[in-house]
């Protein structure tokens, strides 16, 4: 069994129908479906991906979809909400994806019927940055070139030496920064959390998860070096408690991984059995590299399917989903 652990549905160009010619071109049997609702959000990132169109999905094709739901936890009964929704077909929550502390009441209000449900937790953390957002269709390109690394052959760093020749474009840039208040912070809270709720599998995605390249030491070849720097508090959490999961998918996964196959290689085998492989609708290969690193057949079972089968609760029978 292979699954995908991390897609959504119109997201990124991709329809239901997108979702299964992807599976069926890609080996892959199932996919988790993760929604992403934020409530009442002003966040400049934010894009609706909406439990109904999860529902929606599963109900079109049930043998290939795992529906997850994440409303946010400041939404007025959400947690009421996940536990309804689990009656009716949903087997986990998720891309938890909100500016809201892990010490908040509300998240520890949803994360107590999670674990009463063992339903999976999959989470994503960002850092809070400034971004650049126009509605202004002459202003959007620039918009998204300074906050890229590169788009059509120029980036923000190039924009930004610019501003010295044509100082019109830096009173744009100004006019256009929108502060981003970061998701799902911070990794000590979380770490508390995690030790509250030992049934509950918290599975971490995102650019803050990923933001130390692995080494060595991440990988187990210099486990005395403790203030080695690394995948940090990722492999912290990895290392000391059985209920932390980490999704593979999206750039941040991709990136982390491809910087030093060797360290990889390692770092996979160390923690097979908490490693989800994912997409998050990206194409880059992902697959291919972690064939490619000759893992072996158990590594791999597991990181493609086994550890993503093993956290979901026992499916519910013929119970038709809820109308949302």
């Amino acid at each position: 069994m292979r699954i995908d652990s991390h897609m959504h549905v119109d997201f990124l160009g991709h329809s239901a129908e997108d979702l299964m010619k992807r599976l069926d071109r890609d080996g892959i049997d199932k996919c988790w479906l993760l929604s992403w609702e934020e409530h009442d959000s002003t966040n400049p990132l934010y894009q609706h991906l909406s439990i109904a169109n999860v529902a929606a999905t599963f109900q079109a094709y049930p043998d290939r979809v795992i529906p997850f739901c994440a409303p946010d936890p400041k939404s007025p009964g959400a947690a009421a909400r996940v536990r309804t929704l689990s009656s009716q077909g949903f087997r986990g929550c998720g891309e938890l994806k909100a500016s809201v502390r892990w010490d908040s009441p509300e998240v520890g209000e949803l994360l107590s019927v999670l674990n009463e449900l063992r339903m999976p937790l999959v989470f994503h953390m960002q850092e809070g940055h400034t971004v650049h957002k126009s509605t202004k269709q002459a202003e959007a390109l620039f918009a998204k070139l300074y906050d890229s690394s590169r788009l059509h052959g120029l980036s923000g760093k190039s924009l930004r030496a610019l501003e010295k020749l044509y100082w019109p474009l830096a009173r744009m840039r100004k006019r256009m920064e929108v502060d981003f208040p970061g998701y799902m912070l911070d990794f000590a809270s979380l770490e508390l959390r995690v030790r509250e709720f030992r049934d509950l599998p918290f599975v971490a995605h995102g650019p803050l998860v990923w933001q130390r390249p692995l080494t060595a030491a991440d990988a187990g070849g210099d486990s005395g070096k403790e203030h080695l720097p690394g995948c940090g508090p990722l492999c912290h959490l990895l290392e000391n408690y059985s209920n932390v999961y980490a999704d593979l998918s999206g750039g941040c996964g991709y990136a982390a991984l491809v910087r030093d196959p060797d360290i990889s290689r390692r770092f996979l085998m160390r923690f097979s059995d908490r490693l989800l492989y994912g997409t998050d609708n990206c194409k880059l290969g992902l697959d291919r590299f972690i064939h490619s690193l000759n893992l072996g057949k158990k590594a791999e079972e597991r990181i493609f399917g086994t550890n993503a089968s093993g956290l979901l609760p026992a499916p519910v029978t013929q119970a038709p989903l809820v109308s949302l």
